[in-house]
């Protein structure tokens, strides 16, 4: 079914429960609401129900015609937090521009480190036999990786699509362009979409959950969702994003390919929204270092900026074909970031957003476009160690209190680092707007001036533990 352009399932919803709720209150619920039980995780305290059929009169006398009716009627028991829509969600069709690739794998040519073991988890439309795509400067040869396919319920994450065996070949050849003498990056597929790329949020949360049980590191989310944002909603897949964050794992999500303010947008691109600490948000860039025409942007929203038109990849038949998309950037991005995770001991994945964050080269085009202001800086990522960025003071996804300093990108293209003191009571989330009543230090970009009295919006560029 469909509201306007949100099209969920018509008998399923998600319910938030309370710590302390039994299981015969449990059952109790799901009688009165005409339901059964499809999934529950008791760790984080949700489920998804399914309504068995509409209409239906519950033992109260109240007629439920439909899967609002059951919501409504979910949040009023006081043992449920919150309730929530199904949503269903399709990838963005692969786009194909005319022109040759600027793409350059030799530009992102790094070995893999010895000091972390990562493994990449790809949630996608699953992969197919991709080994005999290779090239002389694209190594394919994926073909050793944990998965699951959820479309069909079995072990093998076979790609009827295409979507997902572009982005898996991608990763794998800037990962493994120079074969490792002991392999320091793995990968786990999980086919969440169908062949027409859709899938329903409680596939994709089943799968993150699936994947941080299999010890994944870094989770590549090339799809979302249009939808309303608000902190007092219920969102089952930022509670899943949420606990990756606690298990030290690092999500990288496409932007979207919608030409929107993710910032400002009544309907704004999810999960690449949520404010959540280990989302890394990625736009795309032309071969001119010019925002692509499709891609979303936002400030405070969308993180890092990366090329992501005409991106060569393995198609689903034997050859290459060259896409492009907020998809490809965002998987060019989880690359990269497996392979800095490889060089960091301990890794967490602050230590990996921090250093692309502060490293990015600044763009007069990409001010107020990301939170970077700039695009990936591949060779500058790799100078600056872990534990040097995250002693410089950065922040990453914070709130502000009146006696914070803040250190960081503050507002582009003003400043590219300041230290200055917000002389104010009130707390400041980011996007907000303060005036500069005293500035302690500053570096400007040419051209530009920065004078007390200035209302300069809330950014953070990097991050602290």
């Amino acid at each position: 079914m469909s509201d306007d352009t949100i099209v969920y399932h018509s008998n399923q919803f998600f319910v938030s429960l309370e710590d302390s709720i039994m299981e015969d209150t449990i059952l109790a619920f799901l009688e009165d609401l005409n339901a059964v039980e499809i999934w529950k995780s008791g760790k984080l305290n949700m489920a998804l129900w399914e309504v068995i059929g509409f209409p239906f009169t519950t033992g109260d006398g109240e007629t439920i015609i439909d899967i609002h009716d059951a919501i409504s009627r979910s949040k009023r028991k006081t043992k449920i937090h919150n309730a929530s829509l199904n949503i269903q969600q399709t990838i963005n069709s692969a786009l194909a521009f005319e022109g040759a690739t600027c793409f350059d794998i030799t530009q992102l040519s790094k070995v893999q480190g010895d000091s972390s073991e990562i493994k990449i988890s790809i949630l996608d439309t699953g992969i197919s036999d991709i080994s005999d795509n290779s090239t002389a400067n694209y190594n394919y040869n994926l073909t050793n990786y944990s998965g699951y396919d959820y479309i069909h319920n079995d072990a093998i994450p076979d790609d009827e699509n295409g979507h997902g065996t572009h982005l898996a070949g991608i990763i794998h050849s800037i990962t493994h362009q120079h074969i490792p003498t002991q392999n320091r990056i793995t990968f786990d597929i999980r086919k969440t979409h169908d062949a027409a790329g859709q899938a329903f949020l409680s596939t994709i949360v089943m799968a993150l959950l699936d994947a941080l049980d299999a010890d994944a590191n870094i989770v590549n989310m090339s799809f979302g969702y249009q939808g309303v944002y608000h902190d007092s909603l219920f969102f089952p897949l930022q509670v899943v994003i949420e606990e990756a964050w606690q298990n030290k794992v690092l999500v990288v999500i496409a932007g979207g390919n919608g030409t929107i303010n993710n910032d400002l947008a009544d309907t704004i691109a999810l999960p690449a929204s949520f404010p959540t600490n280990n989302i890394l948000s990625v736009a795309s860039l032309d071969c001119g270092n010019n925002l692509s025409l499709f891609s979303n942007y936002g400030g405070a929203s969308v993180d890092l900026a990366v090329l992501g038109e005409n991106i060569p990849g393995p198609n689903l038949a034997s050859g290459l074909v060259e896409y492009s998309g907020t998809s490809q950037a965002a998987a060019l991005i989880t690359a990269v970031s497996a392979l800095k995770a490889t060089y960091i001991v301990q890794y967490t994945p602050e230590k990996v957003i921090c250093p692309l964050l502060q490293t990015a080269e600044h763009l007069f085009e990409l001010a107020d476009k990301v939170l970077a202001d700039g695009k990936l800086n591949f060779d500058g990522l790799f100078l600056v160690s872990d534990s040097t960025c995250l002693q410089t003071g950065f922040h990453c996804n914070k709130n502000y209190t009146g006696s914070d300093k803040l250190t960081g990108t503050m507002a582009s293209p003003m400043m590219t680092e300041t230290n200055l003191q917000i002389q104010s009571d009130q707390n400041l989330e980011l996007g907000s707007l303060v005036t500069l009543d005293a500035l302690q230090s500053t570096t400007l970009l040419p051209g530009f001036e920065v004078t007390l009295g200035a209302t300069l919006q809330i950014r953070s560029n990097g991050c602290e533990e």
